[in-house]
């Protein structure tokens, strides 16, 4: 209840500085019916936001944006704040050359990535944990050339300061034309691969993406074509021990598709994804992939859904691996 308060306290506070606020969110929820005679179970569903939830929320004013994801009990709640730092400044005419953006909040940070990532897999991606106390992220920016990211946060269990673990990430983004971009990231403490069981222990990854989309480097190209590649390396001198993807994206008209292969310590994977949205108001998808294709069979996913929307809601059936999935996602 005390968090709940606190919570409305500094959301009114921060609601009245500004007299014009932009609101955006999801709401979602999907139902799973397991075609192995297992139990049935819910979860949320916010294509939009990716974030896995079922309530993502949006409050922008011209000098900040709060974000909220939760809704949940079995969800955790995070409350974000981002401070354009540099768009304050110039009301008291002081122009920077560059734009700052300072976020706070109990989510992680997480390193810049470019890569296309149609199946949501690891390539590319570090993060400082959230378990931490309220970790702190600093953005710079030079125009659409460069992105530089900075974030911090430290272990909060410790009972002396000596004791507690200091986590760092830094992260780079350059675009020198439009249409090709790249990124380069470390971090000595990432979450994500102990927490996804690629290390035994939170310890120091590097990540790279790249990305070329020929159809803004080629004029009048019939096709959409794009390429993007990312690897996180756990340790140098034990370069196969890495985790990397390449993916080419196709699109033309109303049909898109995508083909990825990953490499995954020592495991190829390949994936197919396609879709079409010719009809109005409905989408259809499909996918097929293995993360092993020395035992494809075993590491086999599937999908194949069909969606619809009305006013603002897209409404889903789907049938996978996993089962039959019935759901939808409201996006405002």
């Amino acid at each position: 209840m005390k968090r709940l308060i606190a919570c409305m306290l500094v959301l009114t506070a921060v609601f009245s500085l500004s007299a014009a606020l932009t609101f955006t969110g999801g709401f979602g929820y999907e139902m799973t019916i397991p075609t192995d005679g297992s139990a049935i179970y819910t979860t949320g569903y916010d294509n939009n936001a990716g974030k896995g939830a079922g309530l993502f929320l949006n409050a922008t004013g011209d000098f900040f944006k709060v974000t909220y994801t939760g809704g949940f009990d079995y969800y955790a709640q995070t409350a974000v704040g981002y401070l354009y730092l540099d768009k304050a400044l110039k009301t008291i005419d002081i122009e920077l050359p560059v734009t700052l953006t300072l976020q706070s909040g109990n989510s992680r940070v997480t390193a810049q990535n470019v890569y296309a990532n149609p199946n949501g897999n690891y390539a590319g991606r570090i993060r400082i944990d959230n378990s931490a106390n309220l970790p702190l992220g600093l953005t710079v920016g030079y125009g659409s050339t460069f992105t530089g990211l900075v974030g911090y946060s430290y272990a909060d269990s410790p009972a002396t300061l000596a004791a507690q673990v200091q986590n760092y990430l830094v992260s780079a983004k350059i675009a020198p034309v439009n249409g090709i971009s790249a990124t380069v990231s470390w971090t000595n403490h990432d979450q994500f691969s102990q927490a996804s069981g690629y290390t035994a222990t939170q310890q120091a990854v590097t990540a790279v993406t790249g990305k070329v989309e020929l159809s803004k480097l080629v004029e009048d190209l019939p096709i959409d074509v794009n390429v993007s590649a990312a690897a996180s390396v756990f340790d140098w001198a034990a370069i196969s021990t890495s985790f990397g993807a390449v993916t080419i994206g196709l699109g033309m008209d109303d049909i898109a598709a995508d083909f990825e292969y990953q490499y995954d310590q020592g495991t190829s994977g390949i994936a197919v994804n396609a879709s079409y949205s010719g009809i109005e108001n409905v989408g259809l998808s499909a996918g097929l992939g293995s993360a092993d294709v020395a035992n494809f069979a075993t590491g086999l996913w599937y999908y194949a859904q069909v969606d619809y929307t009305l006013s603002g809601t897209t409404y889903f059936a789907k049938i996978s691996d996993a089962g039959i999935g019935l759901g939808f996602d409201l996006s405002f």
